[in-house]
Order: C-alpha cells, then sequence, then structure tokens
C-alpha cells in the first residue's frame, strides 16, 4: 500500500531571474578582398578542370553509328507489344572509359502510348543501353568532351542519337 501523496502547504517561492545586459555589436569587418588573388585562384581552378577533359573534333557520323549500333544490337523490340508503337528519348552522362555514369541514365522526353507502355518503352532501352557496356562503348577517348553527355532516341522504326 502507497502512503497518501503530500501536497505543499504554501506555494513554492517563484526565483527572479535577471535578464543579463545585451552583447555589444560586433567590431565591422576589416578584411580585405584582393580581388587579383581570387581572380587568379579562379582561373587556375578552370584552366586544371579544362586539362582533366580532353576537347577535340565533333565525332564523326561513323563514330556516332558505331555507338547506335552498340546499342541496337543489345535492344530487343518485340513488334507485337505495345510499348513498340512508343518512342523514347534518354539522357546519360558517360565516364572517359566509356560507360555510363551510375545513377545518371534517365528519360527526358517520350511520344505514344500510356504511362505504362512508356515506362515500358524506358526499361527496354535502359537494359540495351546497360547491358551493352559491360567493356564500355568503343568512343574515341580524345573527344570525350563531345560524348561526355549523351542523349539517345529509341524509337522502334528509327533509332537515333543527337
Amino acid at each position: 500500500m502507497r502512503p497518501p501523496a503530500r501536497r505543499p502547504s504554501a506555494p513554492l517561492p517563484v526565483e527572479t531571474v535577471q535578464t543579463p545586459p545585451a552583447p555589444a555589436a560586433p567590431a565591422p569587418d576589416t578584411t580585405v578582398v584582393d580581388n587579383a588573388a581570387v581572380q587568379a585562384a579562379l582561373e587556375a581552378a578552370l584552366s586544371s578542370a579544362r586539362e582533366t577533359v580532353p576537347t577535340g573534333p565533333p565525332m564523326s557520323s561513323g563514330e556516332r553509328d558505331a555507338l547506335r549500333l552498340a546499342v541496337q544490337a543489345c535492344w530487343n523490340v518485340d513488334p507485337g507489344a505495345r510499348w513498340a508503337q512508343t518512342t523514347v528519348t534518354i539522357a546519360m552522362d558517360m565516364t572517359q572509359d566509356g560507360k555510363v555514369v551510375p545513377g545518371s541514365l534517365r528519360m527526358i522526353a517520350s511520344e505514344g502510348g500510356d504511362a505504362s507502355t512508356v515506362d515500358a518503352a524506358f526499361g527496354a532501352a535502359r537494359r540495351a543501353i546497360l547491358l551493352c557496356e559491360r567493356d564500355g562503348f568503343p568512343l574515341p577517348a580524345d573527344k570525350f568532351a563531345q560524348w561526355q553527355q549523351i542523349e539517345m532516341t529509341f524509337n522502334p522504326e528509327q533509332m537515333r542519337i543527337r
């Protein structure tokens, strides 16, 4: 059995709290920005970034066709499937060894069909790209700046690359 709870007969005293004085305003910032030093650092960063990305002439139509044919060889289109009438455009970022940057593969446009057929067409195109990239696509290393970002249109009638 528990003893009955006791209640104090008189209210507890209330403590008064004094508010501390407001802090003094901070001293003004007297840092001097050397614009020439900032500009030099910016130029150094940009030039090193340019050196890591090889540039070159635009990709030739033969190089574009080689990539298209490599992916097309892995793209299975069932003419009887509902999505076979749907066109999807896919964008992806590439690494210098000719592989897709993980997580960069995305659909940017579609034509024909409802949401489920568009999803099915995107899935087939995505599988074709990832299946064929095993050892990396045969892309010219000196033109990496030209193919670092790729858009491919998967059209059952005709496949083309931009």
